[in-house]
Formats: C-alpha cells, structure tokens, sequence
C-alpha cells in the first residue's frame, strides 16, 4: 500500500505533537516518581515501626567473657577463618557482636542463627557488618584476642575514640567488658509524628480528612520516647535518613554516634530466605 505525499499539510502539526507527547509523558514520569516518594515515605515510616527493647548491661573482665556472648567493644569471637578485620594502615575497632539466636527470640522470627559483629574503620568513618556461620562458632578454632587500639582517627589525628559514642568502653580487652545481660520492653514507636502531619506536597492533596485522621492518631501513639545507649528493634530519632531510606527494618540502634548522632544496623529477609544486614550512621 503506498502512502500519498501531501506536502506540507500535516508535517508540522505531527512535528508538534510528537514534542508535545514527548514532554507530556516526560512531565507526568516526574509527577507519578514525586507522588511515590512521598507515598513511600510514609508507607515505610508504618511498614517499619515496631516495639522497642532496652538493652542493659552486666560489666565481665575480658578474660573472664564468653567470646561467643553478645556484647558492646569487647573480645570478639576471632579465629583463622574470622580474623580481626583491618586496613592497610590498622585493624578494625570492635563495636559489639550479638548472638543471632537470642535475637531471633526476641523477633519471634527467625533472622539468623550466628554471630553478627560490627566493626569501625575509625579512620575512615566507616562500619562493616560480618556474620559468622553458627558451624563456624567453634570454641576450639578460636583465636587469642590479638587487638591492637587503632592509632589514626579521622582525618589522620590521634585516636581519641571517634565516632565511637562517649559512653563506649574503649579498651576491648580490659576489665570493664560490656556483656548484654537483659532487655526491658519498650512502647510500639514510629517517626511518623516527627512530620506533624505534612506528608508532602502531593500527598496532602490526594489524602481524605478520615485517613489523615488516622494517621495522625497513630503517630501521636507510637511517638519516639525512648532514648536510650543501646537499643533493639523500634526506630530512632531521624537525623539524615528515615525508615523509607533504609527500606529495611532496625535491628538495632546506637545513640551518640560521632558526637551527637547515631548508628544503626538494619536486616531485611529477602525471598531466598536470607538475611540481608546494612550498616548507616549519622556524624553531627
């Protein structure tokens, strides 16, 4: 079938509505990405609240701990296999370590079974999360703590401890070992109210007097109270991200974290029945 050529006739009208089209199309992608930012954010400010549990302390001597046991900047489970993490320049500092299996009591769900460490590049500013398989966990395949206090802080000064909280034990193997002993249960908090009720531009529009209502009165109820040194599950103060950000839920929550910030170690079960572990933290 042929095409007749009438010159001119509608060239310059598809000219313009091809553009026309283009930056339509172009401008409502933007629109329906700008709508989905703020309806996730708040999706996942209810998705991720959850009860908050205290984390209390006994104080054990290090050579009198159980390497294997959850605790804050203590003598952490190492072997050949698991060595102590370094840098070209130093060895890693060793934040705490957690027993999967209790946390997984404390979840009701199953989130892991071995042992979870965190350790600090406190040169760098920076974290990594480590899980040692529970088959891994042998008392007879266990290194001496061999630790050595990094020299370098951030920006090449002397050590002094940071970003490590003021209240942090900086001495892993001395006699003040921090080993977690219980944990007292908290509200059922989320950082919904830290928005007072502005949801985004969008938003505001789209959502009808009886839903706002209600998520207005859920945020009043699960409004952050607890404020504490070491704390499972919950949320925590929003500094420079929020629960959307991680799209994951907290694990655990550090306060005091390069001064006056925070720390968190998110988990997230993925369909293959593993447990993803993400590291953030807030400096200020």
């Amino acid at each position: 079938m042929k095409i007749k050529k009438e010159a001119g006739l509608f060239s310059k009208q598809v000219s313009a509505a091809k553009r026309q089209q283009s930056d339509l199309l172009k401008k409502l992608n933007d629109l329906e990405n700008e709508v989905k930012e703020e309806f996730d954010l708040v999706k996942g400010m209810i998705t991720y609240a959850a009860q908050i549990l205290t984390v209390k302390f006994k104080k054990i001597p290090a050579n009198k701990v159980d390497r294997t046991s959850s605790m804050l900047s203590g003598p952490l489970f190492t072997s050949a296999e698991y060595p102590i993490p370094s840098t070209e320049k130093q060895m890693l500092f060793p934040v705490l370590q957690l027993d999967l299996r209790e946390i997984s009591i404390l979840a009701k769900k199953d989130i892991g079974d071995g042992l979870l460490q965190l350790w600090c590049d406190t040169l760098e500013l920076d974290c990594i999360v480590r899980v040692i398989p529970r088959n891994k966990v042998i008392q007879k395949s266990m290194d001496p703590f061999a630790f050595k206090v990094p020299k370098l802080c951030y920006n090449g000064g002397a050590f002094d401890g940071f970003p490590l909280p003021h209240w942090f034990n900086l001495d892993p193997v001395g006699n003040s070992i921090d080993v977690v002993d219980s944990c007292v249960p908290g509200p059922f908090e989320s950082q919904l109210e830290d928005y007072d009720g502005d949801y985004g531009r969008y938003l505001n529009y789209l959502i009808d007097k009886n839903l706002r209502k209600d998520l207005e009165k859920f945020g009043k109820i699960t409004e952050e109270k607890t404020f504490e040194h070491l704390t499972f599950f919950g949320t925590y103060q929003v500094i420079q991200y929020n629960s959307s950000d991680t799209n994951a839920f907290c694990l655990l929550s550090i306060a005091d974290w390069g001064s006056s910030g925070s720390a968190q170690i998110f988990y997230k079960l993925n369909p293959n029945g593993e447990t993803e572990y993400t590291f953030f933290s807030s400096v200020s």
